[in-house]
């Protein structure tokens, strides 16, 4: 379905400041849930851009109008069949303060302009898109509870926060962490 490879990460000056250890993914596990699991507890995004297969592609809903939709692909995909890891790291991946991960509200408006940034539940639209990119797959019904028990378990309950702020969002309040 995808192969990828290992990634650094590097600042805004290209100088390497992480090496990701994605040699511990693991997702050519046998199993759509096993294969899920490891890449959202690692929140490991980064996969999305190595190689797909097109007819792999093809069977997917696309990319989603939210942010996270590269989680959301690489699910429906993990679904479908076993990630490979290339194991030299090909992949440099930027991290600085004007990407555009770190925008905030701007990204939300980006994915979907219409929308009210106030009420888009950006977190908990990530959750609800990784369930029904499952339940469009094609598993077994055994393996589509497995796939939505791994979910809340591996990502949307340890990152409890963002549905939290989602909600503060919506209220108009900023979280307490960020003052009043």
């Amino acid at each position: 379905m995808l192969v990828y490879p290992r990634t650094q990460i590097i600042d805004s000056g290209g100088v390497v400041t992480e090496d990701l250890n994605d040699t511990v993914l693991g997702c050519d596990e046998p199993t759509p849930h096993e294969r899920m699991a490891h890449f959202l507890r690692a929140q490991a995004a980064h996969l999305f851009y190595g190689l797909h297969r097109t007819d792999a592609l093809r069977e997917t809903r696309g990319i989603r109008p939210t942010v996270g939709n590269d989680l959301v692909i690489l699910t429906e995909l993990a679904c479908r069949g076993p990630f490979a890891l290339v194991p030299e790291q090909l992949f440099r991946q930027r991290r600085h303060a004007e990407q555009y991960s770190a925008q905030g509200q701007a990204q939300i408006a980006w994915h979907s302009p219409s929308a009210s940034v106030r009420f888009a539940f950006p977190h908990t639209t990530v959750s609800v898109e990784l369930v029904r990119g499952v339940l469009s797959s094609p598993l077994s019904a055994a393996e589509t509870a497995r796939c939505l028990a791994t979910i809340p378990a591996a990502w949307t309950i340890p990152r409890w926060r963002g549905p939290a702020a989602d909600v503060w969002a919506a209220l108009g309040l900023r979280p307490r962490s960020q003052g009043r």
